[in-house]
């Protein structure tokens, strides 16, 4: 009697997106835009009156804001002029602002103003200017329904060790409430558990030394107060989540004083602090994203470089009920940034390339994610089942 075996080959041939190899809920990525960037730093994803929007932090052209036209992103204004790291949007009082945080300006000047805007109903205006030291990033968040924003303050062109500031608003303008000592700072992350607030910093260097720590503040009503101090390797950014009522914070380690190729980590609330919980081996790492489709947890990380090219691929993870999973390698030119959003219950991800080997000005790509299951199969993935 013959035995027959079944063998499930799975072949995906791509045509205008990557795809999974996986045996179930396949995903890939539909590049559905490219828009021309100048070392962009970052994209910020918004909305007004139910509109989409985009916002580019370009460090080497005029930063810009994108609305959704209905099948792709239409320019419809430039901002900024002195070297836009990122784009940080929030809503007081059914109010859209943006604030950018600008690093330097062409003399290579970094005690300059950072711009607060405000929507007029058609466009961003200039609201409000704030001193800072080479800005990196704005974190706006909420406490007790009052709002505020801190300022990741980098460096003052002598040493990387300046206060970083948080703001609150008064009513008219944001006010000065709490200057932090951090080490050439570059992201702030908010986010609360069990009801309290959190802060987390991202500190990259303490004048030469990358392998310092990074530190986790809690709000104690008045301020911030220091509450854990956690290794990191030139840390750029922290991205927090939450999985089945559990607290994540995954850190992007950008290099030790051998590799760019390091550890990342994810770590884990235990109640009192945060444990390590899962490293995964990136490559000068810039941003993490969390983002949540089909009912199912993931994150991408933006690779910059390796030891040799800055066209590398950036990766997503997907979460399998215990840990995080690689189902996917995405090609990117030294990728500064990540951004996921919604239209019309559909996921999209931008992604910010910086540069393919110091060629500045390159495309930056927004993609639209695709699963198997979707009506439309121009995802460019084909199954082909052999049994013999």
């Amino acid at each position: 009697m013959k035995n027959y075996k079944t063998l499930f080959f799975t072949i995906y041939l791509l045509t205008t997106g990557f795809c999974m190899a996986g045996w179930a809920d396949e995903m890939s990525f539909e590049e559905i835009q490219t828009i021309d960037t100048g070392e962009a730093r970052g994209w910020e994803s918004f909305e007004i009156d139910g509109e989409t929007y985009l916002a580019v932090a370009n460090r080497k052209a005029e930063s810009s804001v994108y609305k959704w036209n209905g099948e792709a992103f239409q320019h419809i204004q430039t901002i900024g002029a002195n070297q836009v790291e990122v784009c940080e949007s929030f809503v007081i009082d059914n109010e859209a602002y943006l604030a950018l945080a600008n690093y330097r300006d062409k003399s290579k000047n970094y005690l300059i103003d950072s711009q607060i805007l405000k929507w007029n109903g058609e466009l961003f205006e200039e609201f409000q200017n704030i001193p800072t030291k080479g800005a990196r990033d704005w974190e706006s968040f909420v406490i007790n329904g009052e709002t505020y924003l801190a300022v990741a303050n980098e460096r003052d062109g002598s040493t990387r060790n300046v206060n970083s500031v948080i703001y609150k608003w008064d009513g008219s303008a944001f006010a000065e409430i709490q200057a932090i000592s951090t080490n050439g700072a570059r992201d702030w992350e908010s986010f609360s558990t069990d009801g309290e607030a959190y802060l987390a910093v991202a500190n990259q260097e303490n004048d030469g030394n990358r392998d310092i720590d990074s530190k986790i503040y809690k709000w104690d009503g008045n301020a911030f107060v220091e509450i854990q101090a956690i290794p990191t390797h030139a840390a750029r950014d922290w991205e927090s989540f939450v999985i089945d009522g559990e607290t994540y914070l995954a850190v992007a380690n950008n290099q030790t004083s051998e590799s760019r190729v390091t550890d990342s980590k994810i770590y884990k609330w235990n109640g009192n602090s945060f444990e390590e919980f899962q490293s995964l081996l990136t490559s000068a790492a810039h941003d993490w994203e969390a983002f949540v489709t089909d009912g199912t947890y993931h994150l991408i990380v933006a690779n910059n470089q390796d030891d040799e090219t800055r066209s590398v691929n950036s990766e997503l993870y997907k979460w399998d009920g215990d840990s995080f999973l690689k189902i996917l390698d995405v090609p990117t030119n030294g990728a500064r940034d990540w951004e996921s959003f919604i239209i019309n219950g559909e996921t999209y991800l931008a992604v910010a390339n910086d540069d393919k080997d110091y060629t500045e000005n390159i495309l930056s790509k927004i993609y639209k994610v695709k699963h198997t299951d979707d009506d439309d199969d121009s995802n460019g993935c084909f199954i082909h089942t052999i049994i013999f």
